[in-house]
């Protein structure tokens, strides 16, 4: 049996692999591939040039032969391990897999021992650690939120679900749009009740630091729906179930695509689902929703960044799927299991695999909590929370059965319910609240921060400072080596000398400028999606049995019909649009990066980004260079040309005749003689439907099809400068690794002054390389 040992530090995203005992080549193509990346990114399949750790490992070791898999780390970095095997137990060549894990022993808090080192760094010797640069990245670091952003559809129970979550009836939630703007709710530990402040947009204070109210907060929604002035609504209280010790917790409360009174609010959502880094996702519908138009739209999008995510597991980690309401569903008559298959057919077939869901009825924790509280509640709310009280406490409704959370946690709560149950307590509110399944949902939110939030900023913060620590220390050791005997510096000095040549004489950078200037997005998707609108908006008119001309309310009445269905239609294509951009053009765009990336792994391999120890790779310049701005945002216009127009109407006199009264004017008409009947003219107002539909038609298509040429304009303009990017960047790369072979050439052009100057840093260097092995014993796992 073949021994693998694997040591994973989530905080400095570093892994150690040993076989038999003995490390592993770091040289070697398994090592590289997986080396400064996350262990959710390295143990699954990614594209063809990762096939997953267990593939990967077996071609490494060249064996079926059983290993034993021996992990030290973090419990859920172990769990994540364990299941990307049982995943693809079958594909998987060894003859058996078994598992070890070493607990981690280091459970101090590391975000208040990077503080405390962080001050410790600023106190001490060496002057070149007191740059506020450094203190300004640190601070920001520590100051970052971590952000969950709530979407939903209307009626889903979005606004009662964060009540729950923040234990008080704050947000309205009625049978209505509700959210007219983007309301934060920044989680304050301590704080004693919730305050509220917003600005108008030109930055007018509104309200400032007042008691947060439904009352207020319905009133600020109602002004944002009416002037659309208000941008952002601004809450701050405790919420006590979720901690905030760690990072800074921000639940986003979207308005949503169908109630939505402003553009920038679908590019908040699009731009929060599409961002990895920055927080989770949590989509809210209930059960009759799956399928509609609005539901479809957030599901396509969120499916779509998965699919083009880097982050491996991560990236489905951080969407969680809420389906609500449950208290709806009868489950003797639907068992809540075919509901959750239900479900889970209809997001796979969104594209979205392994969903993380939970099933909830927010409205029965939120009453449950309110009452806890001693807050005041309405005899509706009680006769509600009455009602809930017998029903969630039977086993057929124990919500947290179905929930992604870990089966240990699921098995915490089984206990708890049955010696509840045991009692013979059958209104109990603990096990009411447990059954909600809201708890469970706030265990994967605790989850998720923990695994990756909390461990993503102690990293950050980390490298605030530790990239110029360990800058100094390489550079003060390469220099002690080079000091140290005459043969150290003649070999340095003659390495540096031919690298020097060696980059110079290097193609490389042409080759993959050629390859950058290669680059093609497919705009082809774009315009598929026009012609597709082109050819549904002719079908569409050619449903309607157009007459020349109807008079008013008739012809208003079909006009008003065809307008609605074009503007679904138009909706259904912005979003299509959108998807065609992002998997057309924004993948291609990516690949400009992966290009400059592969262009600095080849010049490394190439041993040019070094001089003995000295790794170029290391310094703060080139961690500033080796950031790049990939992701390029995109808005489609799709909306349509529609409007009544007067030219399509006119004026029409009818004659007509109405019996006069009277029995003479009777025996007239009788007898067929004139002088029974009276003559009258009436005026109508008449519309040419025919041309007014069929101009309004060609207008729409025609202002789509300028609006997506204008925006294919755009994103080839935001390509165009995405490549220039690059190219300066190789440019500035090239420049970097001759400034360092510069800078190396003019502090070691004397071996006498080079000795002295190690001499004389010799203290410092000690009291710096303590700092490094402290904090890397801070930080173990």
């Amino acid at each position: 049996m073949t021994e693998v040992f694997i040591k994973y530090n989530p905080y400095t995203v570093t892994t150690v692999f040993e076989i038999n005992g003995e490390e592993m080549d770091k040289n070697s193509e398994f090592y590289l591939k997986q080396d400064n990346v996350r262990l959710q990114e390295w143990i699954e399949p990614m594209g063809q040039q990762w096939e997953g750790f267990y593939k990967e490992l077996y071609d490494y070791l060249n064996s079926s032969e059983p290993i034993r898999i021996i992990f030290k780390g973090t419990i859920m970095d172990f769990e994540d391990l364990k299941d990307a095997y049982n995943k693809d137990k079958e594909n998987i060549k060894f003859k058996s897999v078994d598992f070890e894990y070493i607990e981690n022993q280091n459970k101090n808090n590391k975000l208040e021992v990077l503080k405390d080192k962080f001050q410790e760094l600023e106190n001490g010797p060496i002057d070149d650690l007191r740059d506020p640069k450094i203190r300004e990245s640190f601070e920001k670091a520590l100051s970052s939120e971590f952000e969950v952003v709530v979407m939903a559809p209307m009626s889903s129970g979005k606004s009662t679900l964060i009540n729950a979550i923040l234990g008080t009836d704050l947000l309205p939630a009625y049978n209505e749009a509700t959210t007219a703007t983007i309301t934060r709710i920044k989680d304050i530990d301590g704080s004693d009740g919730f305050t509220v402040s917003c600005a108008f947009s030109d930055g007018q204070q509104f309200v400032d630091n007042e008691p947060a109210t439904t009352q207020l907060i319905d009133e600020l929604n109602r002004t944002a729906d009416k002037e659309k002035n208000i941008d952002c609504i601004n809450i701050q209280g405790d919420i006590p179930n979720i901690p905030s010790d760690k990072v800074n917790i921000v639940f986003v409360d979207t308005p949503g695509g169908n109630n939505s009174q402003d553009r920038k609010h679908k590019e908040v959502m699009k731009r929060a689902i599409n961002d990895e880094n920055k927080g989770m996702i949590l989509f809210v519908f209930n059960y009759t929703q799956l399928g509609t138009d609005d539901c479809d739209t957030i599901l396509s999008m969120a499916a779509s960044a998965i699919r083009n995510s880097t982050t491996g597991k991560q990236a489905r980690d951080r969407f969680i799927f809420v389906c609500n309401k449950m208290d709806a569903q009868d489950p003797e008559k639907e068992p809540y299991e075919n509901a959750l298959e239900s479900v889970k057919k209809h997001l796979k077939e969104k594209g979205i695999e392994e969903p993380n869901l939970f099933l909830t009825c927010a409205d029965l924790c939120k009453l449950i909590r309110m009452e806890r509280s001693g807050e005041e509640m309405s005899e509706s709310d009680e006769d509600r929370l009455d009602g809930y009280l017998k029903p969630f406490n039977r086993k057929t409704r124990r919500l947290f059965q179905y929930a992604s959370i870990p089966e240990t946690k699921k098995a915490e709560y089984e206990q708890i319910v049955e010696e509840i149950a045991e009692t013979g307590e059958k209104r109990s509110h603990e096990v009411a609240e447990i059954n909600s399944g809201i708890p469970a949902l706030e265990d994967a939110i605790k989850l998720y921060i923990e695994k990756y939030a909390e461990a993503i900023k102690i990293k950050t913060l980390h490298d605030a400072f530790m990239k110029r620590v360990e800058e100094l220390d390489m550079k003060a050791k390469s220099e002690q080596k080079w000091a140290s005997s005459t043969q150290e510096y003649e070999n340095m000095r003659k390495e540096l000398e031919e690298k020097k040549i060696a980059f110079e004489e290097d193609k490389n950078r042409q080759i993959f400028k050629k390859k950058i200037d290669a680059i093609e997005a497919d705009y082809s998707k774009v315009y598929e999606v026009v012609d597709e609108m082109t050819q549904r908006l002719t079908d569409i008119t050619a449903q309607y049995d157009l007459k020349e001309e109807l008079e008013y309310e008739d012809a208003k009445e079909q006009y008003d019909s065809l307008a609605k269905e074009v503007m679904e239609l138009g909706k259904k294509t912005q979003d299509k649009l959108e998807i065609a951009f992002d998997e057309g053009v924004y993948k291609e765009c990516k690949s400009i990066f992966e290009k400059y990336q592969q262009y600095i792994k080849e010049i490394d391999r190439k041993g040019l980004l070094n001089i003995g120890d000295y790794n170029f790779k290391k310094t703060e310049e080139f961690s500033t260079l080796n950031k790049f701005e990939s992701q390029v945002g995109y808005i489609i216009n799709a909306d349509n040309a529609y409007s009544e127009n007067g030219l399509y109407m006119h004026e029409r006199e009818e004659h007509y005749k109405v019996k006069k009264s009277g029995i003479f004017s009777a025996i007239k008409r009788f007898f067929g003689f004139s002088g029974g009947w009276l003559e009258k003219t009436k005026k109508k107002t008449m519309v040419e439907i025919k041309s007014l539909i069929k101009d309004a038609i060609a207008n729409t298509i025609l202002a789509i099809q300028e609006n997506v040429d204008e925006e294919v304009k755009c994103a080839k303009t935001r390509e165009r400068r995405l490549k220039d990017d690059a190219r300066a960047k190789l440019d500035n790369i090239d420049d970097m690794v001759r400034n360092e072979y510069e800078k190396i050439q003019e502090t070691t052009k004397n071996q006498e002054e080079l000795k002295a100057k190690v001499e004389k840093n010799k203290k410092d260097m000690e009291w710096l390389r303590q700092f490094i092995d402290e904090m890397a014993t801070l930080l173990e796992v």
